[in-house]
């Protein structure tokens, strides 16, 4: 985006990823976007996208009917979501409460030994790569991966500390959505292998102790602390 004030500010690059329910991709689209106006140079730096590069760009309401032919009624999975989600409704794509998922937030609970909770550190903390930061595909791109990557410490808990951790999330509306993902990681037939179950199963370890960095999994109200100061965000 040209700024971070969606009433104020534009789009100027868009990238979307469709997964199905087992995590197989199949579809994607970006797409650069003309603003109407020129970007500053603190965007041009931040991002590597020109005032040049934007002249050819589509306005948004040219690719409109494209982007929300494609989100449809999906769940949204993205980082620090609600800034997303912003300028999605400013652009009469989505309404406010459109199910979504926060990669940010489940980062605050099950990966509280990362030194950062932005994407750049979280991906550098599971040691996936993330190539052109700040560019539409790749920050979606890397988006999926870190969300693979917090599915596989949620399922190196316990059920009951998992529902203990989904009952906390509820208070954000992410809970239903977690749930159908994780129904379709376990799977009831074990030689069932699907790419989200492949992935994730392989990279799951146990969920470090704030005071153990190496240790094992967190008592419930260690859980239960780390998550509790959710219901004070705006």
């Amino acid at each position: 985006t040209s700024g971070l004030d969606a009433r104020s500010d534009a789009i100027i690059e868009i990238a979307l990823i469709r997964y199905s329910d087992l995590g197989v991709e199949e579809e994607r689209y970006s797409s650069l976007v003309h603003p109407g106006f020129v970007i500053s140079d603190e965007i041009t730096h931040i991002t590597g996208i020109t005032p040049s590069d934007l002249l050819d760009a589509p306005i948004f309401s040219e690719i409109k009917s494209r982007v929300t032919e494609f989100i449809d009624n999906d769940t949204i999975i993205g980082h620090n979501i609600d800034f997303d989600i912003g300028f999605l409704v400013e652009y009469a794509v989505i309404s406010r409460d459109h199910p979504r998922i926060d990669t940010f937030r489940l980062a605050e609970i099950v990966a509280i030994d990362a030194k950062s909770l932005n994407l750049s550190s979280l991906l550098e903390y599971f040691e996936e790569p993330h190539i052109d930061a700040h560019r539409a595909l790749a920050d979606t791109e890397a988006t999926g991966r870190l969300f693979q990557r917090l599915l596989a410490r949620l399922l190196s808990l316990s059920e009951e500390a998992r529902s203990l951790f989904l009952s906390v999330v509820g208070r954000t509306g992410m809970d239903h959505e977690l749930r159908r993902v994780l129904h379709y990681i376990h799977v009831k037939d074990e030689s069932t292998t699907t790419p989200w179950r492949e992935y994730i199963l392989a990279r799951s370890r146990p969920m470090p102790r704030p005071d153990r960095p190496n240790g094992e999994i967190p008592t419930f109200s260690q859980v239960l602390d780390q998550a509790t100061h959710l219901e004070e965000r705006p």
